[in-house]
């Protein structure tokens, strides 16, 4: 399956959705009327910051399992999100640092202090 994953504000609500290139079919990933954006993709793991909780969490959506993840729950702001393999990675500005998690165990880990 060949995916593109894409933020948009087409219902003047920022919300992820997937294309499949192979079949043309759109997939709307997520629909909370708060932001959802800045997404990335590794394999078939969407992630993306989401603000539905009050501040911007991250979360990731498995294409094959089709099932939601959220990585992060702490009552601060983590952006700039990246995933690669089983990995997340993310900047968190209330507390400063890159963090990392794995998506089997959502348990971070800080890999360095902003300065």
């Amino acid at each position: 399956m060949d995916n593109r994953n894409n933020d948009d504000d087409i219902t003047n609500n920022w919300d992820i959705y997937m294309y499949d290139l192979l079949t043309r079919k759109e997939t709307q990933i997520t629909t909370d009327p708060n932001f959802q954006g800045n997404p990335d993709i590794y394999g078939d793991v969407i992630a993306w910051n989401d603000s539905r909780n009050g501040c911007c969490n991250i979360y990731t959506w498995d294409m094959k399992t089709k099932k939601e993840i959220r990585i992060t729950t702490k009552v601060s702001n983590q952006q700039h999100v990246a995933v690669y393999k089983n990995r997340i990675v993310w900047s968190d500005y209330d507390e400063g640092g890159i963090y990392m998690a794995t998506i089997s165990s959502p348990k971070r880990k800080r890999l360095c202090l902003n300065n």
